[in-house]
């Protein structure tokens, strides 16, 4: 993407990665090795006025199961499974959010807090 003219970039994992789960640990490891890739990539690419940041999603969204995952829900039920990351990808792949990058955006109606 950086060598294809990307000025934005933003990757989608699961919350999981942010805490492990019983028979998750590859969808863990999955998720923290791509906020971790994150990271390296903001600080590389900065210099060039790229901005890369992860959004961490209800573990739902890529079929965790919650009960297994470990979340400490502080989310009205009504809110589980209902929260659209859309809007908060769409403005971090805007330059309304050009000085935000290296970052997790939390995105999950307070499943983690």
């Amino acid at each position: 993407a950086h060598q294809r003219g990307a000025r934005r970039i933003v990757v989608v994992v699961p919350t999981t990665g942010m805490s492990g789960g019983a028979q998750y640990a590859a969808t863990a490891a999955m998720a923290e090795a791509a906020r971790v890739l994150v990271k390296s990539a903001a600080r590389q690419w900065g210099s060039s006025g790229v901005t890369v940041n992860a959004v961490a999603v209800d573990p739902q969204v890529f079929e965790v199961d919650a009960a297994i995952s470990g979340p400490v829900s502080i989310a009205p039920r009504a809110l589980e499974g209902a929260v659209d990351p859309g809007p908060t990808v769409q403005w971090l792949c805007s330059g309304a959010a050009a000085h935000v990058t290296g970052q997790t955006v939390v995105c999950d109606g307070g499943l983690w807090m």
